[in-house]
């Protein structure tokens, strides 16, 4: 068994697997393994001593390789959090609101001896994405839904019950490590309000960041947004029930946002800084109560 981020420390939002397995008792006698590279000859050396018959990839940081993916009798599987062939590679979350995708999945899928996520799909559950869903939902629900689809799927696989279809090519998208941007989390409302309603929420992902913008020299960070339609100059609130904010073209509903590290309703912020209809986030003369 092979340590995870979570085990030791790192990542401590992140589920982890060791732990859970201890609770659940499966480590007794199993020999926990803290390599910094999965692809280790010692892990290959002990894979080989145990005569695997599979090997199970969940969430791994590195891209595991031969000899390892062989070793195992029926090979290697990854839980791959995405609806393959879309979105191989890296932040899938992100990226499926980002390229607009109407659902999201898990995929069990074989690993090959070369490529990235291109092995053969074994299984997978697919779930729809709304117009509020943020990246963080996306994790949330991969959590659950990949947990279920390996007890669905994994015994029919270990017993060479259930077998793989290749990835149709016509569909494949690929992002690799390191290409989302994710260090621009300031919103600018002069963006369309569909193509920024996707930027902001493509990056709602608390554990690691979260898109704000500036209101009277305060951050004030979006948890929950929609876009809508409306017209009004940018940057200026439409209703406040639910509060809207208007964009290019249309308009932000801000379902829910973070001042001064509480969490509150887009309505019940706008009624305790005093926001009416008409009023800009830009103009300082614009003042709620506690600025009276």
């Amino acid at each position: 068994m092979l340590a995870d981020p979570g085990d030791r420390g790192e990542d401590t939002w992140r589920e982890s697997l060791v732990r859970h397995a201890r609770e659940l008792g499966y480590q007794d006698g199993a020999t926990l393994l803290q390599p910094a590279n999965p692809n280790d000859p010692l892990i290959c050396q002990r894979v080989a001593e145990v005569n695997a018959d599979l090997l199970l990839s969940v969430q791994c940081r590195r891209l595991l390789a031969p000899p390892l993916v062989t070793i195992p009798k029926r090979g290697t599987v990854n839980l791959h959090h995405a609806p393959l062939p879309l979105l191989r590679g890296c932040d899938p979350f992100a990226w499926a609101i980002h390229d607009g995708l109407l659902f999201m999945g898990v995929t069990l899928h074989r690993v090959e001896a070369v490529g990235v996520d291109d092995g053969p799909i074994y299984a997978m559950r697919r779930w729809p994405i709304r117009d509020d869903t943020t990246a963080w939902d996306l994790y949330e629900r991969a959590l659950k839904e990949g947990v279920a689809l390996v007890q669905e799927s994994l015994p029919a696989i270990a017993s060479g019950n259930l077998g793989a279809v290749p990835q149709d090519p016509r569909y494949v998208t690929y992002h690799p490590k390191g290409q989302f941007p994710f260090e621009d989390l300031e919103v600018r409302w002069t963006q369309p309000a569909r193509a920024l309603s996707a930027w902001i929420r493509a990056r709602i992902f608390p554990p690691l960041q979260v898109p704000y913008f500036q209101f009277r020299g305060v951050r004030i960070e979006v948890l929950r947004c929609r876009a809508t339609v409306g017209r009004a100059p940018v940057g200026h609130v439409l209703r406040t029930a639910p509060l809207e904010i208007a964009a290019a073209v249309g308009a932000i509903e801000l379902i829910e946002v973070r001042w001064n590290g509480q969490t509150w309703s887009g309505t019940d912020w706008a009624r305790a800084v005093g926001l009416a209809p008409g009023h800009s986030l830009a103009e300082e003369g614009t003042r709620g109560p506690e600025g009276r």
